[in-house]
């Protein structure tokens, strides 16, 4: 569980990290200096202003639902930036600047932001960096839109140095699950997730209760051996975990952010942020599951539906997007989560 917490960094404010924003909550009590970077490849779009159409929105498919990744809802331009951030990032692990040239007329910060948020959450791995929008650098020649330079800072200090060791820590976590899952089944491989989960991390009640630490618990690394090792996570961290090792299971799996009920501080509040995640299973609905709230071997958060008792005083947001100014944009450019099946789920 979480509460959100601001993070004043220089990019125009994203509803892309309110994971990042929140702080948790869990019954069970359980100057950056790098002197090598190298000068990115340019990535290239195939787009020509000369020959698009318009659009009634240039950020979003128009009528897109979730199927799989928040990808699929982008509009095509979108879609490129997305691409270009990923091969940088996730497939190349870098954390240079990323040049990409031959911009669509429509690209501004906007569409950046969107894209970017997209692959936040489809792509929990994605730990060391954040978005630096400020220092973005928009290219022009004749007020013709020729190439943008993208800017990153790392997310917490030394997450840069963490790349190899994580990767290699979900690797081992893969391992695990394999080796201990009763069948490759779905269900019996997301059973096997949520135990490891929750015997190898604990709960950061220091950054839950007093604020202190480092805001590494809110990314996936310290389950993976990242940050100060000490394994600790808050909602987000344990809802972008879960995430991440889906990822490795292609089972289809959304962070999702909304509020609850809880004890904060020693009083009853309600409404606090927090983080947990949607999966689909073979009869192709949605169903909850609550890692912050498992313990490893009698899930109640596991699997369960819209009208379960457990989802009492829980109330989902209706998706990510961005804001711009500090106003949210229109709902038209939020990327909605998919539907929640009612009942829980039967094997």
């Amino acid at each position: 569980m979480s509460k959100k917490k601001k993070i004043f960094v220089s990019i125009i404010a994203v509803i892309l990290l309110p994971a990042m924003f929140f702080a948790g909550y869990w019954v069970r009590s359980a100057g950056f200096d790098i002197s090598n970077i190298w000068s990115s490849d340019n990535a290239s779009f195939d787009s020509s202003p000369e020959d698009e159409t318009p659009l009634t929105d240039p950020y979003l498919k128009e009528g897109a639902v979730y199927n799989g990744s928040f990808r699929e809802m982008l509009s095509d331009e979108a879609k490129q930036i997305y691409d270009a951030m990923k091969k940088h990032l996730y497939e190349e692990r870098r954390f240079d600047e990323l040049k990409i040239d031959k911009f669509s007329s429509r690209t501004d910060q906007h569409m950046i932001d969107i894209a970017w948020c997209a692959l936040y959450y489809d792509c929990p791995e994605i730990f060391w960096v954040l978005p630096d929008d400020g220092h973005n650098e928009f290219i022009r020649n004749n007020d013709k839109l020729e190439s943008v330079v993208l800017h990153y800072f790392e997310s917490y200090t030394g997450s840069y140095y963490d790349i190899d060791k994580v990767f290699s820590g979900m690797d081992e976590a893969v391992a695990a699950i394999k080796s201990t899952r009763k069948s490759e089944s779905r269900y019996d491989t997301l059973k096997a997730i949520n135990s490891y989960i929750c015997h190898n991390s604990g709960y950061d009640t220091a950054f839950w209760n007093e604020g202190s630490g480092t805001s590494e618990c809110t990314t996936l690394a310290p389950l993976f051996g990242g940050g100060n090792n000490d394994r600790k996570l808050i909602c987000c961290g344990y809802a972008r975990a879960l995430k991440g090792l889906c990822n490795r299971f292609d089972i289809p799996c959304v962070i999702i952010n909304g509020f609850v009920g809880a004890e904060v501080q020693g009083e009853v509040a309600s409404n606090v942020g927090h983080t947990w995640n949607y999966v689909q299973m073979e009869d192709g609905k949605w169903y909850v599951m609550d890692v912050t709230w498992n313990n490893a071997d009698h899930p109640l958060y596991f699997l369960i539906g819209s009208q379960s008792e457990l989802m009492s005083g829980r109330t989902t947001e209706k998706g990510i997007g961005f804001t711009v100014g500090g106003d949210v944009v229109t709902l038209e450019r939020i990327m909605t989560y998919p539907e929640l099946c009612e009942e829980d789920y039967k094997r």
